[in-house]
């Protein structure tokens, strides 16, 4: 389990090595402008992996958001769905109701005569 773990774990370059790499493998002097060279390119590079670890996160929140949002909308829709259905159920039923005491009206005035 150790080795797996270890395995995992990315090694960052040193410090220096990532100087050597841009000599193309000649003999290195560290001057001290060197050294800061390496930390700022070292800072820069620290920067970045944060910047783009809070804009992942910035994302997903706004991801979230827009989902939240959605699912708020399709809940009005449908509550909206409901009740445009029910007033014309209930108009219906209203129709139906004054066309059945019209024929009940209609028969009783037939029977009277």
């Amino acid at each position: 389990a150790f080795k797996i773990e270890q395995n995992k774990r990315k090694r960052q370059k040193n410090l220096f090595q990532i100087l050597a790499s841009n000599e193309g493998g000649r003999a290195i002097i560290y001057s001290p402008s060197k050294v800061r060279q390496a930390r700022e390119l070292h800072q820069e590079k620290e920067d970045a992996k944060a910047r783009d670890i809070s804009s992942k996160a910035e994302d997903k929140v706004q991801k979230r958001l827009a989902k939240e949002e959605k699912e708020r909308i399709a809940e009005l829709n449908r509550t909206r769905k409901a009740t445009t259905k029910k007033e014309k159920d209930d108009a219906a039923a209203l129709k139906k109701r004054q066309l059945e005491e019209i024929r009940i009206a209609r028969e009783f005035e037939f029977e009277l005569r």
